[in-house]
């Protein structure tokens, strides 16, 4: 029976990867092309309702690409494909992947001189970042400030995201790395599945990190923080590769 279980959820999991996703990578490509189409520009009702369907659609594209997350880390758990990645690339191909949900906030991006690289999976941090911004976007109010900022601290780097948004209660605190973790002020907020940052924490678990929240209380934002082991290795082993 378990072995019947396994294959039901792994042909469940190839059936909304390949029957749903397929549909709606058309649906998504079809509204941003008409989003962006001249013709539209001067009807606000009907770029109104694209815009909505273009946003519906990667709402939805997120959610599954969540839960197909999940259902691998379930079964297969996180296996990284290590190599040695600039923090800067991370950084700014996670904020790219987030672009249009960053619309109206004012963001800016703070990257310390120098710092050094690490041998991690890039997929799996850029994602893991791609979480923690989108949710920093998702539960703050248009106009408000997001800062990206990465650091090396104590053989550490840190790549951390601060917002001012809805914040976290001390229960919501002791929360929210648990898997399909909603509290009912954020259900009211925004629509999610409850699964992104146990799939962040998850990634950068496995590549030997760890994640941390921190918040003042309610309404008073927060502040998401991602911390790497920096690998002294890198730096002569690049040279070795230079000398050949």
């Amino acid at each position: 029976m378990r072995a019947q279980t396994d294959q039901l959820r792994e042909a469940l999991i190839d059936s909304v990867s390949h029957e749903l996703r397929t549909p709606l990578a058309s649906i998504l490509g079809a509204a941003t092309v008409l989003d962006e189409a001249p013709v539209l520009a001067g009807e606000k009702t009907l770029k109104a309702l694209v815009r909505d369907v273009r946003n519906e659609a990667e709402r939805l594209n997120n959610d599954i690409q969540n839960l197909l997350d999940a259902a691998r880390i379930s079964i297969e758990g996180v296996k990284p494909r290590t190599e040695w990645a600039e923090p800067a690339d991370i950084v700014h191909s996670a904020i790219e992947r987030c672009r249009r949900r960053l619309d109206g906030r004012r963001l800016s991006v703070d990257l310390a001189p120098g710092l050094p690289l690490i041998h991690v999976d890039p997929v799996l941090i850029r994602q893991a970042m791609v979480q923690i911004i989108d949710n920093a976007a998702k539960y703050s109010q248009a106009g408000s400030h997001i800062s990206v900022a990465a650091q090396r601290r104590n053989g550490q780097l840190l790549l951390s995201v601060n917002d001012e948004g809805s914040g976290l209660t001390q229960v919501e605190r002791a929360q929210i790395w648990d898997r399909f973790a909603r509290g009912e002020r954020h259900a009211a907020i925004a629509s999610g599945s409850g699964l992104g940052l146990w799939i962040a924490n998850a990634f950068v678990s496995a590549n030997g990190g760890s994640m941390s929240a921190v918040s003042e209380g309610p309404d008073r934002g927060t502040r998401m923080t991602i911390e790497l082991p920096v690998t002294q290795a890198a730096v002569p082993e690049l040279e070795s590769d230079q000398d050949e």
